[in-house]
C-alpha cells in the first residue's frame, strides 16, 4: 500500500488545518460524555431483570461498553492512536492546565514513574476488578460513577502537572493505546527520514516528543492532536499519512518496559476470560479453579472478587511462567522476567487478534440493542418485554461462524506480522546505529 498524505488531500486537509480541530469534536464528545454520566446516575438494573440484559438495553452502558470499547479496541489496531486525537478528557485536563497560572497553582512535571505507566497500569486493574467484582460494565450508575472519577481525575491532573499529564501518565486505557495503536495505518509522521532537527517545531508538541524523530522513536507516544502537522503547515514536513498497517519505516523496538510487559499479561487473562466465553465448555474450563477456591474459602463459587483476581493475576502468571519456561532452552537467557519483557509485544498481536474477534462479537450482539434503546433510552421496558417474552431478544448482526472465520484470519495475520516484526527488529539492531537511542528514549 502506498503512502497517502491525508494532509495534502482537499477534502481531509480542511479538516487538519481548521482553526477549531480537534478541539470542536472534543468539547461535541464531552457534551455527550457528561450526558451519559447524568442519564445513568441512581439507575440500577430492575429487580427481576437479567444484569447483562439490561446492560443492553440501557443507553449508558450499550453506548459505553457495548459499542464504543469494542469500536475503540479495533480502531487501535487499525488506526492507532486516533481516539486520543479526538478524546474529550484531553481538552479537559488541557482547559485546567491553562487554568493553572491564572490561580496560581505552579505546576509540577511528570516523573519518571508515572511517565512509565504505573498509575496507568493500576487504573486499568482496578477497572478490570470493578468489571468482575460488581459488574460495573452492566449496571448504569456504576458506568456514571466510573466517568465522573475520569473526568474528575483530568481536570486534578490538569490542576497540578502539566505537559498532557493525564493523557501520559493516568489515561486508563493509555497502555492499551500505546501496545495496540503501534502499528495503526493512521500516523502523524515527518515526509520524508533524515530531516533536521527543528526546536521550534519540537517546541509545539505538547507531549514533550520531537515530531521529526516520530518514524525513529516514540511514535507509539504520539496522541495524533495534528499540533505540529497545523503550526509546520508552510514547510510541510509533517503530515497525516494513511500507510501500510505496521509500516516497515517506523522503529519498533520489542523490548518492553515493566508496565506494558505487565499490562500485556494483565490483557492476556482478561481476553481469554472474554474469548472462552464464547463456548460454555471453555467458559467452564476457565471458571473451574477459581469456582473451587470460591467454595473452599467459603466465599461461594461465583465470587467476583476471586474471579477477578484469577483473571488478570493468577492465570497471566501461570500462563506466562509455562509460556517463559517453554522458551528458556531457546534463548541465553535464564531470567524469567527478562523473557517476559522480550514475548510481551510479540505475544500482543496474538492478544490483539482475539480481542479484535470479541470486539466483532460483542458488537455484533450487542449492536442489535441500539434502535431499542433510542425509544427507551432507560431500558426498562425493553428489559421486562424481553424477560417476560412480550419483545424478542435482538438477533446477533452477524452469525457466530463468521465471527469466527474473522478471528481465524486475524489470527493468521497476527501470526504473519509477528514474524516480520521480529526480522525487521533483527535488522534494525544490527544495521541501524540511531537504534540504541530509540530503545532509550522510550524509557525517558
Amino acid at each position: 500500500m502506498k503512502r497517502i498524505v491525508l494532509s495534502n488531500l482537499r477534502p481531509p486537509r480542511s479538516v487538519v488545518y481548521w482553526r477549531w480541530f480537534p478541539e470542536a469534536v472534543q468539547a461535541l464528545l464531552l457534551a455527550v460524555f457528561i450526558a451519559l454520566i447524568a442519564y445513568g446516575w441512581g439507575r440500577y438494573t430492575p429487580e427481576g431483570v437479567n444484569d447483562k440484559l439490561y446492560a443492553k438495553s440501557n443507553i449508558v452502558n450499550l453506548l459505553v461498553w457495548g459499542l464504543w470499547w469494542p469500536t475503540m479496541i479495533l480502531a487501535a489496531v487499525l488506526q492507532g492512536r486516533a481516539w486520543c486525537a479526538v478524546c474529550p478528557l484531553e481538552l479537559v485536563s488541557s482547559v485546567s492546565e491553562s487554568l493553572t497560572s491564572r490561580i496560581g497553582i505552579p505546576p509540577r512535571k511528570v516523573t519518571r514513574w508515572m511517565r512509565a505507566g504505573w498509575l496507568i497500569l493500576l487504573l486499568y486493574g482496578v477497572a478490570q476488578m470493578m468489571i468482575s467484582a460488581a459488574h460495573m460494565h452492566r449496571v448504569p450508575m456504576y458506568t456514571s460513577m466510573y466517568l465522573l472519577v475520569m473526568l474528575v481525575l483530568s481536570v486534578l491532573m490538569g490542576l497540578f502537572f502539566r505537559d498532557r499529564a493525564y493523557c501520559r501518565a493516568l489515561c486508563p486505557v493509555g497502555l492499551l493505546l500505546k501496545v495496540y495503536g503501534r502499528g495503526g495505518a493512521l500516523a502523524v509522521r515527518p515526509s520524508r527520514p533524515g530531516l533536521p532537527a527543528d526546536s521550534r517545531l519540537s517546541q509545539t508538541c505538547r507531549t514533550l516528543l520531537n515530531p521529526i524523530r516520530l518514524d525513529r522513536a516514540r511514535g507509539d507516544e504520539c496522541l495524533m492532536c495534528l499540533d505540529c502537522v497545523q503550526a509546520d503547515r508552510e514547510e510541510g514536513r509533517m503530515q497525516l499519512q494513511l500507510r501500510a498497517p505496521w509500516n516497515r519505516h517506523d522503529q519498533r523496538p520489542l523490548l518492553a518496559d515493566w508496565p506494558v510487559t505487565l499490562f500485556i499479561m494483565m490483557v492476556s487473562g482478561f481476553v481469554t476470560s472474554e474469548i472462552s466465553g464464547l463456548s460454555s465448555a471453555a467458559d467452564a474450563a476457565f471458571a473451574w479453579a477459581p469456582s473451587h477456591i470460591g467454595v473452599f474459602a467459603g466465599l461461594g463459587a461465583s465470587n467476583g472478587w476471586i474471579m477477578g483476581v484469577w483473571t488478570i493475576i493468577i492465570f497471566p502468571l501461570l500462563l506466562w511462567t509455562v509460556l517463559g519456561l517453554v522458551a528458556m532452552p531457546f534463548v541465553r537467557s535464564r531470567n524469567l522476567g527478562a523473557i517476559w519483557r522480550s514475548m510481551a509485544l510479540p505475544v500482543s498481536l496474538i492478544i490483539m487478534a482475539a480481542h479484535m474477534t470479541k470486539a466483532f462479537e460483542k458488537l455484533s450482539t450487542w449492536g442489535g440493542y441500539l434502535p431499542l434503546a433510542l425509544h427507551d433510552p432507560a431500558g426498562e421496558a425493553t428489559a421486562r418485554g424481553i424477560t417476560e417474552k412480550v419483545l424478542a431478544p435482538p438477533s446477533a448482526l452477524v452469525g457466530m461462524p463468521v465471527i469466527l472465520s474473522i478471528g481465524t484470519l486475524l489470527l493468521i495475520a497476527a501470526l504473519y506480522v509477528m514474524r516480520r516484526e521480529t526480522g525487521l527488529h533483527t535488522a534494525s539492531r544490527t544495521q541501524d546505529p540511531c537504534y540504541a537511542c530509540v530503545g532509550e528514549s522510550s524509557n525517558q
